[in-house]
């Protein structure tokens, strides 16, 4: 509309003057025809441009309005896991004192020499500790990559480390199994752990229920996820230290309220939602 109007005014512009001088030589009349359609096209330029920067801003305020929307939802979620956070702290601060309050039972020489040829057999998966008859499981080999499900060959060695472990002199001792990860967040597995405690907890039980399997007693065991929380060294800063993800497995000794308190030490893994 505004070119169709350009155009008749300035083409009145040419008549007018036209009307007032009578003719017009040629070459004024071409030059100012010219004139005309360069002011023509320019005006079109103006509007296209108009059109363009009217779109650059509509789309500037819906990006506006995007970037809004998720600074209120990461603000909500900061919220929520802050108070996640505060709750796992106090969970692993309580879970501290009752692991302080345990006493690692070095195992019989008999026992510890059967241990021994184990880790020796099974060096990448397995380690054991004859100061403490701590035996520990490397997490890598033992699950899937954020998983809980045990892999065929560590279900066969944990089978083994139950039969050994079950052996009549130590049947007065528990058993305490602590699951282990290092800080690398949840990503694939998110939905299904909610996060590395919970999964570590997942895994602890896995191993119970392989070594009850075996045979062991049900009444015997504690199990306890520490997440992140207990590194055995530093975590790199890029993240994935393999050292950190593992499962650790200690005999302890019966104390006389273990019974009571058997409730509130033992941290009972669930069955995870599926993804």
């Amino acid at each position: 509309m505004t070119k169709r109007v350009s155009t008749v005014l300035i083409g009145g512009v040419l008549l007018g003057s036209v009307g007032m001088t009578g003719c017009v030589p040629q070459d004024k009349y071409d030059s100012l025809l010219q004139a005309n359609r360069s002011m023509v096209e320019q005006l079109t330029s103006v509007n296209e441009e108009r059109s363009t920067l009217m779109a650059q801003i509509k789309s500037r305020d819906a990006q506006l309005t995007q970037a809004r929307s998720e600074i209120n939802r990461l603000q909500s979620e900061y919220a929520l896991l802050g108070g996640e956070f505060e709750t796992l702290n106090a969970n692993n601060e309580a879970l501290a004192i009752r692991l302080a309050q345990m006493q690692p039972t070095a195992l019989p020489a008999d026992v510890e020499a059967e241990m021994v040829a184990l880790a020796q057999a099974h060096p990448d998966l397995l380690t054991f500790d004859p100061d403490t008859g701590m035996i520990r499981l490397s997490s890598d080999l033992t699950f899937g990559s954020g998983s809980h499900e045990l892999k065929k060959g560590a279900s066969e060695v944990i089978s083994t480390v139950a039969g050994i472990l079950n052996d009549g002199d130590l049947a007065n001792f528990q058993v305490l199994v602590v699951g282990h990860t290092d800080n690398v967040p949840l990503a694939r597995s998110k939905t299904k752990y909610g996060n590395n405690v919970r999964l570590s907890a997942y895994r602890a039980d896995s191993v119970r229920e392989a070594m009850v399997g075996a045979g062991m007693a049900k009444d015997r065991f504690r199990i306890a996820g520490d997440g992140p929380f207990n590194p055995i060294v530093p975590n790199e800063a890029k993240g994935g230290t393999q050292a950190n993800r593992r499962v650790e497995i200690f005999l302890v000794s019966r104390t006389g309220n273990d019974n009571a308190a058997e409730a509130e030490a033992t941290m009972t893994a669930e069955e995870p939602t599926t993804e």
